[in-house]
């Protein structure tokens, strides 16, 4: 499970990864996108001294979404440290992730219900390319007069690199899942999605 997360904003400047002396698991980046090259480099030094980071959500902005060569370039040099070492990253241009079961939650999204109004998790996962749906779901569960507690909420944005095959084929094992959602603007691997779309489907009617 995970031991510690380091959360990323806008006041903290460079070198704040690396002399972090626990173990980590996740790391969250709020910063402004400019930033981005002297944090994976500052992760690059973690890495070989340490290697404990498995995941990244990157819930910053200003990265290929915007398709001009500064953005891009970020985003590249986002996935350069990932890929070299096996980093799963969730974004950028998202809000995050919520596990409500293991009570993991890298958003920012404030309902204004207390968590202790929710009861029980629902067995309803979703998974948002936009984030501003996403926050709008969320939202809207809260507001009812039975507060909706999602069972996992994923905004995964440009889909650097997880995107909904990682994340369908995790989910159709995932026991406390029952019902996935989807808001979907794009997906560049059609044929592999329908190939775990219709796994998924084979699998709920076995079960019954």
């Amino acid at each position: 499970g995970m031991k510690a997360g380091i959360v990323l904003n806008p006041s903290q400047q460079v070198d704040v990864i690396r002399p972090y002396l626990d173990w980590v698991d996740l790391v969250v980046l709020i910063m402004p996108s400019k930033m981005i090259y002297s944090v994976m480099d500052d992760l690059d030094r973690r890495m070989e001294e340490k290697g404990d980071v498995k995941f990244i959500v990157c819930a910053a902005a200003d990265y290929a979404e915007t398709k001009t060569p500064e953005g891009i370039d970020r985003q590249e040099r986002l996935m350069k440290t990932a890929e070299k070492y096996g980093i799963r990253v969730v974004g950028p241009n998202c809000i995050g992730v919520i596990d409500n079961r293991s009570r993991v939650d890298t958003t920012f999204v404030d309902t204004g219900v207390p968590f202790s109004s929710f009861g029980e998790p629902s067995g309803i996962t979703f998974i948002s390319q936009s984030g501003a749906l996403a926050s709008t779901i969320l939202m809207e569960g809260a507001g009812r007069v039975v507060p909706v507690l999602y069972n996992k909420f994923i905004s995964i944005g440009n889909m650097a690199d997880v995107d909904f095959v990682d994340l369908l084929s995790y989910f159709e094992k995932d026991d406390s899942t029952r019902v996935i959602g989807i808001y979907m603007e794009g997906c560049s691997n059609g044929k592999e999605l329908q190939a775990v779309l219709r796994l998924g489907f084979l699998v709920q009617v076995d079960d019954l």
